[in-house]
């Protein structure tokens, strides 16, 4: 799979998550107006608090789905040899696509995983090239390829 492949599916993926988020928020929304017709005193304040808790929950889940969106239109899309940013790592353990914290990629025969800069892994490959060497929690990892 190409590093274009793999960012295409992290895109997808979080595109995913907004509509699902604003669906969700759509959702509760109707919820909301459905509880002021239908329900008086205590009852209505009760429910329509617990309401608004989810809807703040899944806004804080939407800013964050949105935050990703963004920081995957930021990488770059030029190769390099040393890792960063955008970067694509072959290792013994799988493919490291450096980009936002995702995971596993689902779908996906090999095993390829979307991971940010800022994680214990990202900031152990963070500069190094290929033939280079990175331990983490005590597995160590050969740097085959960097794309």
């Amino acid at each position: 799979m190409t590093k274009q492949d793999i960012h295409t599916r992290c895109v997808a993926f979080v595109d995913r998550k907004i509509k699902e988020h604003q669906d969700s928020l759509n959702e509760m929304h109707e919820s909301k107006v459905y509880e002021t017709k239908s329900s008086a005193g205590d009852k209505f304040e009760t429910s329509t608090e617990m309401i608004q808790q989810e809807e703040d929950k899944i806004r804080r889940m939407l800013m964050q789905a949105l935050k990703m969106k963004q920081d995957l239109s930021q990488l770059p899309d030029s190769e390099s040899k040393e890792i960063g940013p955008g970067t694509l790592v072959r290792t013994n353990f799988g493919d490291y696509y450096m980009s936002i914290g995702l995971g596993k990629i689902p779908g996906t025969r090999d095993a390829i995983f979307c991971i940010s800069m800022g994680s214990p892994l990202g900031m152990a490959f963070k500069g190094k090239v290929a033939g280079m060497f990175a331990e983490v929690n005590g597995r160590e990892f050969i740097i085959k390829e960097v794309l």
